[in-house]
């Protein structure tokens, strides 16, 4: 007995899937059997890096949505069912933040089939798939449920899943450090509980979850819940309000047509409503900015923004701003022949400090967008990291100018009373961007988007900030 708690010590201690099935079968004989905490192991250490580039939505008020299925392309909040991962903790709290991140664990396949096949069972009650949900954590054998129990989620389930379901582990308990002693008992005391069909879901409720019944109300932000991009061009971000039902927000991106003119500058993006058109300032020394007792520097100024609404209708932004133009370095022999901010005080001319703030935030922002990448691939595929080529690099550097210049452009702050026109106008940059950064990573801008209906929601469970908070997997079911 010793000498099997010491290897079961030492295999725990380092706990890689490949060891955990050795271990389980040379004790129980079956790879299958359970372990406290291993059937989903999710963490906040495996979370998706942030993504920092949607800090243009900052400023914008999404549309809500009552359906995953009914979105379209753009900006948009939905609430939708959630479940509860980690038994025996604290549901969401004011204060607490989430991160995107895969699901992880042994039986993490069977609880994404089951939350999945969730969205085509509407009729499935969603306490019965949290029990289930449970069961699977807790260890509970499938066929030690209730029976009306068992009936009404045999749907959820493959032939497979059952079978997996349905190993019996106790003998595998007497063989658990004692770091592990107190969470396999809590386990079966909420197995227990799971399986007695007398029990009601509200006293269940009461022992998995520290908080239940607690709500969090709908206006209270959560501290430190960041964007992820999650494939396909979905950003998620989901701010759980209770264990059962999370507030996503989603920016849908749709891939967006882009014109350049001989200088290979953007000229337009879009078509029709939403769309916008860029006029730059071309006049003599209008590409130079030059301040005092510093070099000339090279830059584009905005003469013009026309943001295109429905009907022929109109705004026109004049002199509304600036881009880096180039690669930003000094100009070689040149001194004072552009317009200075002491000449020129207009939005469209900076300062010599604000030019190189924005010109600073490039490289940062290249590496936050090849981690992104470089995270989302590796867990799909086990390959490594993603990078930006030299031809690639070029192109990146001058439509990130491009993006901060219109971001700066359209700052509600300089734009009084057209929030409307703001929000339609950083939708479709936004969608542009993305298109932008898609191209990095090897992707297109052609073709439409993943449709709603196939991106795998249910693979990315949010990940507590802190550890007394529960795991929250998201379906695609619209909380009603």
């Amino acid at each position: 007995m010793k000498t099997y708690l010491l290897l079961t010590y030492l295999l725990l201690s380092s706990i890689s899937p490949a060891q955990i099935d050795d271990f389980l079968k040379k004790t129980v004989g079956n790879k299958d059997a359970w372990l406290p905490g291993k059937s989903i192991t999710t963490s906040i250490n495996d979370a998706y890096p942030t993504v920092g580039w949607l800090g243009m939505l900052s400023n914008s008020e999404p549309d809500t949505i009552d359906s995953w299925n009914n979105m379209t392309p753009g900006y948009h909040r939905i609430l939708l069912q959630s479940y509860c991962l980690k038994a025996g903790t604290y549901g969401p709290t004011k204060g607490s933040g989430y991160r995107t991140a895969p699901l992880l664990g042994k039986n993490a396949d069977i609880v994404y089939g089951i939350v999945e096949r969730s969205a085509d069972h509407p009729d499935i009650a969603q306490r019965d798939i949290q029990l289930l949900l449970w069961a699977i954590e807790a260890g509970t054998k499938f066929t030690d449920l209730p029976n009306d129990l068992q009936i009404r989620v045999k749907p959820l389930l493959t032939a497979e899943d059952m079978a997996r379901l349905s190993v019996d582990v106790s003998d595998l308990t007497d063989l658990l450090p004692s770091d592990l002693v107190d969470l396999a008992k809590f386990y079966k005391e909420l197995g227990s509980k799971i399986t007695n069909p007398t029990l009601a879901y509200q006293d269940i409720e009461r022992f998995a979850v520290q908080n239940a019944g607690v709500e969090l109300d709908l206006k209270e932000e959560i501290n430190d819940t960041r964007w992820a991009y999650i494939g396909n061009n979905f950003y998620i971000r989901a701010v759980p309000i209770a264990y059962y039902k999370t507030s996503v927000d989603v920016f849908y991106a749709n891939p967006a047509k882009v014109d350049r003119d001989s200088k290979d500058r953007i000229v337009k993006i879009g078509e029709g409503e939403g769309s916008i058109d860029i006029v730059y300032d071309d006049e003599p020394g209008r590409d130079i900015l030059s301040t005092s007792g510093n070099p000339d520097l090279p830059i584009w100024r905005f003469k013009t923004i026309t943001l295109n609404g429905p009907d022929g209708e109109s705004m026109v932004l004049e002199n509304a701003g600036w881009m880096v133009r180039g690669d930003g370095k000094p100009i070689s022999g040149s001194t004072g022949k552009g317009l200075s901010v002491e000449t020129d005080n207009s939005i469209n001319t900076p300062t010599y400090a604000e030019y190189n703030s924005r010109l600073k935030g490039l490289d940062a922002e290249k590496e936050n967008i090849k981690k992104v990448y470089s995270a989302l691939k590796k867990k799909k595929s086990s390959q490594g990291e993603n990078s930006l080529s030299e031809s690639q690099g070029g192109s990146f550097d001058a439509d990130s100018h491009f993006k901060d210049g219109m971001k700066a452009a359209t700052d509600p702050g300089n734009i009084k009373d057209k929030q409307k026109w703001i929000d339609k106008n950083t939708s479709k940059t936004m969608e542009w961007w993305q298109c932008a950064i898609n191209a990095l990573a090897g992707g297109s801008c052609d073709g439409e988007p993943e449709k709603p209906e196939k991106i795998k929601l249910p693979k990315f469970p949010s990940a507590p900030t802190e550890p007394s908070k529960q795991r929250i997997l998201v379906s695609k079911r619209s909380f009603k």
